[in-house]
């Protein structure tokens, strides 16, 4: 999941081409066409999007850790019910 989250070329720090190598403003012929570069902020955000995946990963896990825990405890079950009903569902699951 990690591996997908970035990409592998460094499109930041191509330099861009010129639409006209003369400077003059004009159409040269050339066929030339200009390309924008990202601003720096699209790369700063970039830079941080694993640390934000992992944060929202940390939350999920909490929240759902936390709510399974209260419900259980609401319910009078067992804290050890919802592995064993883990382990049911990925055994039947298994032999199908």
């Amino acid at each position: 999941m990690i591996f997908f989250a970035g990409g592998t070329g460094n499109r930041d720090t191509e330099a861009p081409a010129e639409a006209d190598p003369g400077g003059g403003g004009e159409a040269s012929g050339s066929g030339a066409v200009g390309v924008r570069t990202r601003p720096r902020r699209a790369r700063k955000h970039r830079d941080l999007r694993p640390l934000i995946i992992i944060a929202g990963l940390i939350t999920s896990f909490s929240v759902f850790t936390l709510a399974g825990s209260a419900l259980l405890s609401a319910l009078g079950l067992p804290q050890d019910f919802l592995r064993w009903a883990g382990v049911v569902i990925l055994a039947a699951v298994g032999r199908s």
